[in-house]
């Protein structure tokens, strides 16, 4: 991640099983103090947690994005890969009866 003063840069995702209303979003929004490589941990408070119906087989979708935002005369950049072609994505998922 590179970003010139005033710019910012933000990662989103949206948490939801397929079928299911309750959904979770969150965001971490860098700015230039935060270039170079980063690493974004979403993790829910139990009480907000998204959860399945029970006794369903449901896909849990994440859906990302990442975006730049600043003043016209200024540049960032952000990606989700990096130099060594290694993107490593961990979930841990949480069970309950």
């Amino acid at each position: 991640m590179q970003l010139d003063d005033g710019v910012t840069a933000q990662q989103q995702a949206l948490y939801y099983f397929q079928g299911e209303l309750v959904q979770q979003r969150l965001t971490t929004t860098f700015t230039s103090k935060n270039n170079g490589d980063y690493t974004v941990r979403d993790a829910f408070p139990l009480e907000t947690t998204v959860w399945s119906s029970c006794k369903s087989k449901a896909n849990l979708n994440i859906n990302s994005q990442i975006r730049v935002a600043g003043p016209n005369n200024k540049q960032g950049l952000i990606t989700i890969d990096s130099v060594d072609a290694k993107v490593t994505q961990i979930y841990s998922l949480q069970w309950k009866k």
